[in-house]
């Protein structure tokens, strides 16, 4: 297991002046391309560009997974989360996906770990799943995901960009997170339980 260095950063392309820039200390990020991609990125899964041809732009009702990785070895006694920076609106958020025809939900996180930051991690426990509110995209698509989190150990990999959907992703203290949305504080609360049993909402 390769442990990172600390207070190095690399986005996606050359930083200004060829060199990376400093970041604060207890945040490990990455980026640029350092893993191979399986596939490139691409938001919207092509079944559910199948589905909008035939359907429209009705809600459609969506399997959804999320990953909280954690990660112990970085500093000793500390624990690290796993974000990434989102391309579309510039805000850090816990890696997640679709679940695609013939996927089960946690083969489906583990698959979008290694594609979006390079990082093979095993879901190890089902922390949480809810309904998300209706959300209605630019183009007037609207949806509804029923997200999974999953509580994931981390297994080996350097944090770097692997797909267009992200531009950094990084490391961070459990102690030290990055500004959040209360939908990401949710799910990561919900992880870190010491509560065994899955999180449900009625």
């Amino acid at each position: 297991m390769t442990r990172e260095q600390p207070h190095r950063t690399h986005r996606r392309g050359p930083t200004p002046g060829g060199a990376p820039a400093a970041r604060p200390p207890r945040r490990r990020t990455g980026a640029g391309p350092a893993c191979l991609r399986r596939l490139p990125g691409v938001p919207t899964p092509p079944y559910v560009l199948e589905l909008r041809r035939s359907y429209g732009q009705g809600p459609l009702l969506l399997p959804g997974v999320c990953a909280v990785v954690v990660r112990e070895d970085l500093e000793p006694g500390g624990s690290h989360l796993l974000l990434t920076r989102r391309s579309d609106t510039g805000r850090w958020a816990l890696p997640a996906g679709i679940v695609e025809p013939g996927e089960q939900p946690a083969g489906t996180i583990e698959r979008e770990l290694v594609e979006e930051t390079c990082v093979v991690a095993r879901a190890e426990r089902l922390a949480w799943v809810v309904a998300e509110d209706e959300i209605t995209y630019p183009n007037g698509d609207r949806c509804r995901f029923i997200t999974s989190v999953f509580r994931c150990r981390y297994l080996s990999g350097t944090a770097a960009v692997g797909d267009e959907e992200s531009t950094e992703v990084g490391w961070f203290a459990v102690d030290a997170l990055p500004e959040l949305d209360a939908v990401q504080q949710a799910r990561i609360a919900a992880a870190l339980s010491d509560e065994e049993r899955c999180r449900f909402e009625r």
